[in-house]
């Protein structure tokens, strides 16, 4: 039982270590990129007065899949 805890104890002291040293900052990064992405390409859309990409439409709204 012991050899068990002890490589369970180690095991999960390296993924805690992992997760705060490499994962959480990369989840930041990651979901800083994508706000940069979505509201870039909509000022653009706007500054070129042409219609947005991340256009949120209403799936049961029939006629805004008319165009």
């Amino acid at each position: 039982m012991n050899p068990i805890l002890f490589m369970l104890v180690c095991f999960g002291m390296i993924a805690v270590c992992l997760c705060f040293t490499f994962l959480m900052p990369v989840v930041g990064q990651v979901l800083a990129i994508l706000a940069n992405i979505f509201f870039g390409e909509k000022a653009y859309a706007k500054i070129k007065n042409i219609r947005s990409g991340s256009e949120w439409r209403d799936p049961n709204d029939l006629s805004t899949w008319t165009e």
